[in-house]
């Protein structure tokens, strides 16, 4: 639900969601529950904004690709990775790629 609000917002509505944190908010309420696929998976299609499962994610984007908004949607799936432990499985593709989004890092994309 809320990957398509933030499909139909202008830019203003995003920047308000933004400046209230509401990644971060919505992070800190998903550290209270056991991740899930679903859960992982949405939180995933956040950051790619393609609706496709955790293991069908063919082409993993650089960090550099993603927009603003997609960087900030990080913090509900590092939130789920701790509540993930229980299912072997899923730790493992979200360790996989978070992984692989990191590799694409250039060195000179850090130092600038």
């Amino acid at each position: 639900m809320l990957s398509a609000y933030l499909h139909r917002s202008t830019d203003e509505e995003i920047n308000k969601f933004l400046k209230l944190k509401g990644f971060h908010q919505l992070a800190n309420q998903l550290g209270l529950f056991p991740a899930s696929l679903e859960l992982v998976e949405a939180c995933v299609s956040l950051v790619t904004r393609c609706n496709v499962g955790l293991e069908e994610q063919m082409e993993v984007p650089s960090l550099s690709e993603l927009s603003f908004l997609q960087l900030n949607s990080f913090p509900p799936l590092l939130a789920l990775l701790p509540r993930a432990v229980h299912d072997v499985a899923l730790t493992h593709n979200m360790i996989l790629f978070l992984r692989d989004m990191l590799a694409k890092v250039s060195y000179y994309e850090i130092i600038h």
